[in-house]
């Protein structure tokens, strides 16, 4: 019997293998590159080859810094 496997690609990059131990799972370094939307997919299949519907997530990997204006919520003025 095969063990259960799971993958994730990048922006249509090739497929590339979780590691898997037990209720763990790791994944190597991940280079985003440059800011902008991205797309991570995930596919996985159990021990017995049953793959489940592909699963994927859209986000935005913004490298600008944050911006601080105020120190407190809900006041008049900026406190500094």
């Amino acid at each position: 019997m095969d063990p259960a496997t799971l993958t994730w690609e990048l922006n249509g990059s090739a497929p590339a293998a979780v590691t898997l131990a037990g209720a763990s799972w790791t994944v190597p370094s991940v280079a985003l590159g440059s800011e902008g939307t991205k797309t991570l997919t995930i596919r996985g299949s159990d021990k017995l080859g049953n793959a489940i519907a592909p699963v994927t997530v859209v986000f935005y990997y913004d490298l600008a810094r944050p911006v601080l204006d105020e120190t407190a919520i809900g006041i008049s003025t900026k406190v500094t």
